[in-house]
C-alpha cells in the first residue's frame, strides 16, 4: 500500500475533548411578561419563545451535542422533581429535536390558552425564584452529566424583585445561587422592560448577584464569589442578538507549551475563531430498523482472495524506481519532526507581514494558569510590549507531535468592548507565513492603462463602496438547512426564498444614477462597444472527421498502431 500524507490544511480534527453544554431556561411567567413589546405584534413571552425556537434550530443544523431544558416559573400549575411551589418543567434537559420545536412553537399560537394549561400569577405576586434553581441543582444532578461538561442556567424576566420585598425568600434565594456557583455552574439573567416603568432597575434586587454586562468589568460579591453577567433586553433584536453571541462556546483545540527560551516557557490555549460550515454528510440507516450503518474496510489479497490482518499489510514509499518498505515504527518516526508547541524564532516589524501571504486561516493563543502558573502575567506582558514597539513574533508551531511544522507569526490582538460586552479578545493571531517552495514568481504581461481609464475606474469604486461591511450568510447552507427544516417540522413553506441571498448584487443600489454614469464612463473609456463582442472560437472539428483519415493511414501503412 502506497504511503500517503496527512494534509492537515484541508481538515483538522480537535485533540481535545471539550464536553457538553447543559442549559436550563427559566421564564418568570406572570401576567407581565405577557405585555406588549416593543413590536406591537408581539409579547415579550413570544419574544424569548421565539429566541429559543431559533436556538433550538441552530443546535440542530450544528449537530450539536449540547442538551436544554426549559422550565417556567410563576406558574399555578405544578411539576417538577420535587413537587416544588410556582415550577413547572416544560422540558427536562435533553437533546433539541423536532418535537421540543413543535411544542414550543405550539405555545405562540393564537389558538393556545396559557391560563388554561398553566395558569400565570399575578405581577406583584411573590414567586419563588429560590424554587426554580433548586429545581435547577435537581435537574442537573440527574441528567447524568459529565465533570468537563458544562452548566448554564438562563433567567429570562422583567420583573425588578421576584422576592416582592420577602426578606426570607430573598435569603433562599442567595443561598441557592451561592450554591450553584460553588458547583461551578454558570447564571446569566436576560431582564426586559417592566409593564410600569421603562427600564429594569437592577439594583432593587439583582445587583448583589449579577453586574450589567455593559460595563467592562465585573467586581466580586461580598463573599468572595464572582458575580453573574446581566444582559438588558429592549427590543425583539436585542434578545435575538444576545442569544446568538451566547449560542457557540468557542472550544480550545489543544493546549501548548510556549517557549520563549529553554528555560522560560508558557501555557497557551488554541483556538479557531473562523471555520468554515460545511454541510454534514448524509447519515447511512438500515432500511429495516433505522439504525445507523457502521462501515468496516477489509482488506483481500489479490492471488487468494483472503482477508488479510494488519501485520500483513505492508507500506512503502517509492525512490529511485524502486519500493522502500516502511514499518509502523517507521511511519511514526518520519511524522515526527518534533513536540507540539510553540517555539520562539525571533521579532519582526509588523511592517512585514503581508495580506497576499496568509496561506489558511489564523488560529489563536490565549494564556492559561491550568499547567504553568504565572503563565496569564507573563502573556500580558508579553503582548503589551510587542503592541508598544509595534513587533510580531516569528515561531515554529506544531499543534501535534506528527503534525509538520510551520512558520507563523503571532500579532498581538487588543481587547475590544462594546455597550453589551467582549466583542474581540486579547491575545495572538497565528499567521502562518509560506515556506519559500510555497511561492511562486508570476511573470505574467502586465497592460498598461491609461490615465482616463484609472480615473473612471476609481469613479466606478467611489460610487460602489459600501458604508459598512455587511454580514454575509451562506445562500446554499441556508437553503438546505431550511429544506431540512421544513420536512422535520412538516412546515409548508420554506424558511428561506432566493429572495433572501444577500450574496446577490443590490439591483437599487446599481440602479441609482451616479453608478449607471460612473459605469458607462468606464465602459466607454475602456473600449465602448469592444467589450460586448465575443471572441471568435476556432471551430473544433467532430471525432469522426478524425477518425477516418486514421483508419486510412493504418491499413496503408503509413501508421503503426
Amino acid at each position: 500500500m502506497a504511503f500517503e500524507w496527512s494534509n492537515e490544511e484541508e481538515s483538522y480534527v480537535p485533540v481535545e475533548s471539550p464536553g457538553r453544554d447543559a442549559l436550563i431556561v427559566l421564564i418568570d411567567v406572570r401576567r407581565s411578561i405577557f405585555d406588549l413589546s416593543d413590536d406591537p405584534s408581539k409579547t415579550w413571552f413570544q419574544t424569548c419563545i421565539d429566541m429559543l425556537v431559533r436556538y433550538l434550530k441552530s443546535k440542530v443544523i450544528a449537530n450539536d451535542n449540547s442538551l436544554l431544558g426549559v422550565c417556567f416559573f410563576g406558574t399555578k400549575q405544578v411539576k417538577n422533581i420535587n413537587s416544588l411551589d410556582h415550577v413547572y418543567e416544560l422540558q427536562e434537559i435533553g437533546y433539541p429535536s423536532a418535537r421540543r420545536i413543535k411544542q414550543l412553537t405550539e405555545l405562540v399560537s393564537p389558538k393556545f390558552n396559557f391560563e388554561r394549561e398553566f395558569g400565570s400569577m399575578a405581577s406583584t405576586d411573590q414567586v419563588s425564584l429560590s424554587n426554580a434553581l433548586w429545581h435547577c441543582s435537581l435537574a442537573f444532578a440527574n441528567a447524568g452529566l459529565k465533570k468537563q461538561d458544562t452548566q448554564t442556567i438562563w433567567i429570562l424576566t422583567n420583573s425588578d424583585d421576584p422576592s416582592a420585598g420577602n426578606a426570607d425568600e430573598r435569603n433562599r434565594i442567595h443561598e441557592q445561587f451561592k450554591n450553584q456557583l460553588e458547583l461551578h455552574r454558570t447564571l446569566n439573567l436576560f431582564h426586559m422592560p417592566p409593564s410600569s416603568t421603562s427600564s429594569f432597575d437592577l439594583s432593587s434586587f439583582y445587583h448583589t448577584m449579577f453586574y450589567d454586562a455593559s460595563n467592562a468589568t465585573a467586581p466580586d460579591t461580598a463573599d468572595g464569589l464572582a458575580k453573574q453577567a446581566a444582559f438588558a433586553i429592549h427590543t425583539y433584536e436585542d434578545m435575538m442578538e444576545e442569544s446568538l453571541r451566547k449560542r457557540y462556546r468557542k472550544r480550545r483545540l489543544a493546549t501548548l507549551r510556549f517557549s520563549i527560551t529553554k528555560t522560560v516557557k508558557l501555557s497557551v490555549e488554541v483556538y479557531a475563531l473562523r471555520v468554515r460550515q460545511m454541510k454534514p454528510s448524509p447519515v447511512h440507516l438500515d432500511a429495516e430498523t433505522n439504525v445507523p450503518l457502521q462501515s468496516v474496510t477489509k482488506w483481500l489479497c489479490n492471488h487468494t482472495g483472503s482477508f488479510l490482518t494488519s501485520d500483513q499489510i505492508n507500506t512503502y514509499l517509492p525512490y529511485g524506481g524502486h519500493r522502500v518498505y516502511l514499518t509502523k515504527d517507521d511511519m511514526v518516526q518520519i511524522k515526527r519532526f518534533d513536540a507540539a508547541g510553540v517555539q520562539l524564532l525571533g521579532f519582526e516589524p509588523t511592517s512585514v507581514l503581508r495580506l497576499h501571504e496568509n496561506v489558511r486561516p489564523p488560529y489563536f493563543l490565549f494564556p492559561t494558569d491550568e499547567d504553568i502558573a504565572g503563565s496569564s502575567a507573563a502573556f500580558v506582558a508579553l503582548h503589551r510590549s510587542m503592541t508598544t514597539k509595534d513587533k510580531v513574533a516569528v515561531c515554529r508551531f506544531s499543534m501535534r507531535d506528527n503534525s509538520p511544522p510551520r512558520v507563523a507569526a503571532l500579532l498581538a490582538q487588543d481587547e475590544v468592548n462594546d455597550d453589551q460586552g467582549q466583542v474581540q479578545p486579547m491575545g495572538f493571531q497565528v499567521i502562518f507565513l509560506p515556506f519559500l517552495d510555497d511561492i511562486r514568481p508570476l511573470r505574467a504581461p502586465q497592460q498598461q492603462a491609461t490615465s482616463t481609464q484609472v480615473d473612471a475606474a476609481c469613479q466606478v469604486i467611489r460610487s460602489l463602496t459600501l458604508s459598512t461591511m455587511p454580514s454575509f450568510q451562506n445562500p446554499e447552507l441556508q437553503k438546505h438547512y431550511a429544506s431540512i427544516q421544513a420536512l422535520a417540522l412538516d412546515e409548508d413553506v420554506l424558511a428561506f426564498d432566493d429572495k433572501d441571498d444577500s450574496t446577490l448584487p443590490d439591483a437599487a443600489g446599481f440602479a441609482r444614477k451616479k453608478v449607471v454614469a460612473a459605469v458607462e464612463a468606464f465602459k466607454e473609456a475602456c473600449g465602448g462597444d469592444e467589450l460586448h463582442k465575443e471572441s471568435v472560437k476556432r471551430k473544433v472539428r467532430p471525432d469522426h472527421a478524425y477518425v477516418e483519415p486514421l483508419r486510412t493511414k493504418a491499413y496503408s501503412g503509413a501508421v503503426q498502431c
